[in-house]
């Protein structure tokens, strides 16, 4: 039932109403000399005190804007159901930058590697931190919007040993058990096979240029 519950609330996001609610905290899940990332937590209303599933987004922009506030609807929306949920922060990387046709592609892919690499850091942060959260390692589902689904499909089907941006220390066997995209797109479907499928559940509009449905040049 709660597997669903992640599911069908991702329609919430067609709404960018922010919640005004402060039943969560944030939280520093990643820090070195040069860089701080941080996440929105949402603990569940959980009376019985069992471990749950946890839900982590990533927001859109383009890789240049957005911010982690606007996955808070359904973040709010998952906790109140009793699921763990949490909204990323990541590297903008393309802030300035065309991601257009005439942008770089070597640079529009560092954007994606970059933020993809994070929210596997995310990931790995709950999972070290499993007990606290009170969490269940094994049900950690991947969410996002745009920019954001771009970020967990690759995620979920990139090649991990190519994550050379920050040091991953990930259980070699780990996997999301579940991602919603909602407008995503993934530059190389050749890892998207039988071994990697989990359950997925996409949005996207078929006249959508930004992201296009079908494949063609992404961005206009």
């Amino acid at each position: 039932m709660k597997a669903y519950l992640i599911l069908y609330s991702f329609l919430f996001l067609v709404s960018n109403a922010f919640s005004q609610e402060t039943n969560f905290k944030t939280i520093e899940y990643f820090k070195n000399d040069t860089l701080s990332l941080a996440l929105d937590y949402f603990s569940p209303n959980n009376e019985r005190g069992n471990p749950t599933p946890l839900f982590i987004f990533v927001h859109g922009g383009g890789f240049s804007g957005g911010s982690r506030e606007s996955g808070h609807e359904i973040c709010k929306f998952l906790s109140e159901n009793g699921i763990a949920s949490a909204s990323i922060s990541y590297t903008l990387y393309m802030k300035g930058k065309s991601f257009s046709c005439d942008g770089i592609l070597s640079e529009k892919m560092k954007a994606i590697q970059l933020a993809s690499n994070q929210f596997l850091l995310a990931t790995q942060y709950f999972i070290d931190n499993a007990d606290e959260f009170n969490i269940i390692k094994n049900k950690i589902y991947a969410a996002g919007s745009s920019a954001g689904a771009e970020t967990v499909l690759q995620a979920v089907y990139g090649n991990r040993s190519l994550a050379k941006y920050f040091k991953l220390t990930l259980p070699t066997n780990f996997r999301y058990a579940g991602l919603i995209s909602g407008a995503g797109a993934i530059a190389d479907i050749n890892n998207v096979n039988p071994s990697t499928q989990i359950p997925a559940l996409f949005f996207h509009g078929t006249c959508d240029k930004l992201v296009p449905y079908a494949t063609a040049p992404h961005h206009y």
